[in-house]
């Protein structure tokens, strides 16, 4: 072996120095150390001065380099004294574990009489994997719609070639939510080594497997996860728990995102036309600003149900669902059973903010229709989510004066006589009369010998 001196130097003179090489059987024959990580060696220090304890000794590698490891402690040059030589006291000691030492020798004093032995080996298989994960959230709360972050930084130390390392994160499943590995996932950086393999498989779970390549200490990239949410999510937290495990050790971590529903924002307006009408005139209602802003997906509704009132009828006017520009016409508009109904469904989901074509309903009155108030309420809907705008037209009877009437009684043949017949006749006409006014006609016949009264065929039969 050739080897380079170290910085330090034994305190012996180099005059009385020897060359010593680690007793060999020791090598191959030694038992495990407390620390499963660690080499040890000894040198007794029979016939030494405390100031011949060589500083250090130098040690042939298997994998790695020779290095120059050093004194750790001594108890001095007493009877039965020693000097003990620690890997743990190198730069990276972990890297040592997992390697085997070939051979050591120290530069010592001639007078020196004792052993250099390997006192205990490293036992990297009789020491378990060591795991940390940490999961974290990104921002949180988000407003719907929006998205975050789950990161997930994980290690495992203590591993044997051949190991398997498994992340598994179950998402929760929430509607309106998606999920997918973002492209700086499982990228690493500095001394960070790649998953094997990292996929969200199905059921929304992260899976993420790696296989030592060699004994060793591993910190993984981050497992980045980007959480997407609709507008069709609704207010919950998304909680959930990322499991890593190795040999039989599983360590976990727990992040969470809160998300906020946003509900699409809904608006109507509906106005009455000209008010009041007097009876046997006409009017409109007018829906429109009919909107939905933030929309995902679902069909929306438009539901008119018009009042009853009496001398009253409806239509839709040839206005309605004629969309203008940047308008958008509904799927179907309907008049049925007084009720105005008009629904829309798109054809793809994806965000945006439709505006509808108006809707116009005809108001008709008949001349005879009563003063009565004409009010009721339209609402646009989209599942739960309602807007509401209401509008209302007065209607007045067609005059407020006092009726006239008129009356003209005439008798036919006279005279007669007796055995012959002859008729009276009453013509009359009421005019300015108010709805539900009542008018009538009494005519008390003459009772007389031998005279009798009948309505002719031709009473009441109106013409003209």
């Amino acid at each position: 072996m050739v080897f380079l001196a170290p910085a330090f130097a034994t305190t012996a003179s180099a005059t009385s120095l020897q060359t010593i090489f680690v007793k060999q059987s020791s090598l191959s024959n030694f038992s495990c150390g407390s620390d499963p990580n660690q080499w040890g060696f000894v040198i007794t220090t029979s016939g030494l001065t405390e100031s011949e304890i060589p500083a250090y000794i130098s040690v042939e590698w298997s994998s790695t380099q020779p290095n120059f490891v050093p004194l750790y402690l001594s108890n001095g040059p007493v009877p039965g004294g020693s000097a003990h030589y620690f890997t743990d006291t190198l730069a990276n000691p972990e890297s040592y574990a997992f390697d085997t030492p070939l051979n050591a020798e120290v530069k010592i004093s001639t007078t020196w009489t004792g052993q250099f032995v390997l006192s205990h080996g490293a036992c990297p298989s009789s020491a378990k994997p060591t795991l940390t994960i940490n999961k974290t959230a990104g921002t949180t709360p988000i407003t719907a719609p929006n998205s975050s972050t789950f990161t997930i930084a994980s290690s495992a130390n203590n591993l044997l070639s051949g190991d398997q390392v498994t992340l598994i994160d179950p998402l929760p499943i929430a509607t309106g939510v998606s999920y997918s590995l973002d492209s700086n996932s499982n990228n690493p950086s500095g001394s960070e080594v790649a998953w094997t393999s990292c996929a969200i498989i199905p059921t929304q779970v992260v899976s993420c497997s790696f296989t030592a390549p060699n004994n060793g200490s591993f910190s993984f990239a981050d497992v980045v996860i980007d959480v997407s949410a609709s507008s069709a999510a609704p207010t919950e937290t998304l909680d959930n728990t990322a499991t890593i495990s190795a040999d039989g050790i599983v360590e976990h971590s727990k992040a969470s995102i809160s998300i906020v529903s946003a509900a699409p924002a809904l608006t109507i307006t509906k106005t009455a036309g000209t008010t009041p009408i007097t009876a046997g005139s006409s009017s409109t209602f007018t829906m429109s600003k009919l909107a939905v802003v933030g929309w995902d997906y679902g069909e929306v509704t438009l539901t008119d149900p018009l009042p009853s009132g009496t001398g009253i009828s409806y239509s839709l006017d040839s206005a309605t669902n004629k969309p203008a520009a940047s308008q958008i016409a509904w799927d179907n508009c309907t008049l049925a059973s007084s009720t105005v109904t008009c629904t829309y469904t798109p054809s793809a989901t994806g965000i945006y903010d439709p505006s509808f074509a108006n809707v116009v309903v005809d108001v008709s009155t008949a001349g005879s229709a009563p003063t009565q108030t004409l009010e009721n309420t339209a609402t646009i809907a989209l599942g739960e989510r309602t807007a509401k705008s209401s509008a209302l037209i007065n209607v007045d009877v067609a005059s407020e004066t006092t009726p006239t009437l008129t009356i003209t009684k005439t008798a036919g043949l006279t005279p007669i006589t007796a055995g012959d017949n002859s008729t009276f006749t009453i013509a009359s006409s009421a005019n300015n009369l108010l709805f539900g006014d009542q008018v009538t006609l009494t005519d008390p016949l003459p009772i007389a010998t031998g005279v009798s009264y009948s309505l002719d065929s031709n009473s009441n039969n109106p013409s003209g």
